[in-house]
């Protein structure tokens, strides 16, 4: 969804949740948009790089509220922490597709009530653009973790498959036995040999023991077992993947970080 647009009239308080403090409430009464983010909206908290912390966003956008007021849900859609969209379609020095491409990524966005998500529109203003450098650092690291974590998936998902496949015999034409195959009851996908799935598995492992001798990503941060002992990686597989990266929730082609934010499902 786009981003919030100015009210005709700020003073419409039946368009916004029941905030806490009677100076706010009654600055929406009377100020302009523009006069009212001058004076309340709240810088989008980041770290020293200048990368937005979404879990302090939550908090502080949070607190202009009543406590425990559950976010109204016509339905949800994903903020970009990272706005307006026209600062990274042309960032100053900055390279335009590495910017969008830094913008719309999946832990760059979160997924929202739609009252939350114009609400934070209203209450904070944009950061800055972070340096190039971090930006390609965050693209580069995020696009790894998601190569590792496709790879990890596919080596879970072959020895799920190798337990369930059950043999059928081929027969020829007049009836007598031509051989044999595994297939997958669930899939319906056929393999010549159990020996083809394993093979398949042992090159993705070989990949992931690769990946960590490479140091991209330093493995032993995702799991709870020792990678020193010879052969752990492959143990330690399921719960590398587990971990590797955030819950996203995906929907229309879309997808942002799941948060955890109360809420109230409302009719359309």
């Amino acid at each position: 969804m786009g981003e919030l647009v100015e009210f005709e009239s700020i003073a419409r308080l039946d368009r916004m949740p029941p905030i806490a403090d009677p100076v706010i409430r009654s600055a929406l009464a009377r100020l302009s948009f523009r006069d009212f983010q001058e004076e309340f909206a709240i810088r989008t908290p980041v770290d020293r790089r200048g990368i937005i912390d979404h879990k302090a966003l939550l908090e502080q956008v949070s607190a202009f509220v009543e406590p425990g007021y559950k976010w109204k849900a016509p339905f949800f859609d994903e903020h970009h922490l990272y706005w307006k969209a026209s600062y990274y379609e042309s960032a100053f020095n900055v390279d335009a597709t590495l910017a969008q491409d830094f913008r719309d990524l999946p832990i760059n966005k979160i997924w929202v009530p739609r009252e939350f998500h114009d609400f934070v529109h209203l209450m904070t203003r944009p950061g800055d653009v972070p340096e190039h450098f971090d930006m390609k650092s965050i693209v580069r690291d995020f696009r790894r973790r998601n190569y590792l974590y496709t790879i990890t998936s596919q080596i879970v998902n072959l020895r799920e498959v190798s337990e369930r496949v059950v043999p059928r015999t081929l027969h020829k034409k007049d009836g007598t036995a031509e051989g044999v195959i595994y297939v997958d009851p669930i899939t319906r996908r056929s393999f010549e040999s159990l020996e083809e799935l394993e093979a398949r598995r042992r090159r993705f492992i070989t990949q992931v023991e690769r990946h960590d001798r490479d140091g991209l990503i330093d493995l032993s941060t995702l799991t709870t077992m020792s990678l020193d002992e010879s052969g752990r990686v492959e143990d330690a597989i399921p719960e590398i993947r587990d971990m590797i990266l955030p819950d996203f929730a995906r929907a229309a082609g879309r997808s942002a970080l799941r948060v955890d934010i109360p809420y109230e499902r409302i009719a359309g």
